[in-house]
Parts: C-alpha cells; structure tokens; sequence
C-alpha cells in the first residue's frame, strides 16, 4: 500500500513538473495556461468489487491530497477539493472543466491483476 501511495504522489508530481518543464523544453504541445486550474476526476476500478471501488476512491483522495500540498506553495497552481467536485455531481472531465472551469483535469483507472495494482 505505501509504495502504491508512493506512486501517486510521484504521479501528481510528474504531472506539476511535466508543466513546468515545458517552460524549458519548447515542443509543439500547446502551452499550458500561466495558472493551473486542476480538477481530479474519481478514479474507477476496471472490474468488480465494492472494496476496490473503494480504494479507487481513496487512491483519489490520496492525490488530492497530496496535490493540495503542492497548492499551498505554488499561485500557478490550484486544486478542486473533491469533496466540492463531489458536492456539485462534477464525474467527468468536462463536468469539472464547466462547473468549475478547470484548465487541466486528472483522471485515472485501478486495475487489479493477481496481486498486483495498477494505476492507469
């Protein structure tokens, strides 16, 4: 669990740090806005069971979490608490980006293989 936690977090940093790179790194990518409005969308869970249901969530909560934190030391960057997102009914990317008006939105997918955890 903790190296799944693990994960995420170097996920959402990747994610914050990809942004910031393409100050530096020029490629034909559209450029990200100057502030970064995010919203994370609940992650699903490929398959059946309420307990994997239930990870998915935390694991969004855990990102969110840890995003949060990356929000507090950042201006350029701002997160949709999930528990507003959760409040207004925002499950979709476009959801977030209308309700909100979000400029860059997170979603991801749980995989279970065997014993093995995926995060899509």
């Amino acid at each position: 669990m903790p190296r799944v936690v693990g994960a995420v977090v170097v996920l959402a940093l990747a994610v914050v740090l990809g942004a910031k790179l393409t100050d530096i790194w020029p490629s034909s990518a559209p450029q990200l806005p100057e502030v970064r409005h995010l919203g994370i969308v609940p992650f699903g869970f490929a398959g059946d069971g309420d307990d994997m249901n239930q990870f998915a969530a935390g694991m969004t909560e855990v990102l969110a979490s840890g995003l949060s934190l990356i929000e507090q030391e950042s201006r350029e960057f701002w997160v949709v608490p999930i528990h507003d997102a959760k409040r207004r009914a925002a499950s979709s990317a476009e959801e977030l980006v209308r309700i909100f008006g979000v400029t860059v939105t997170l979603t991801g997918q749980v995989q279970r293989t065997g014993d093995r955890l995926r995060l899509d």
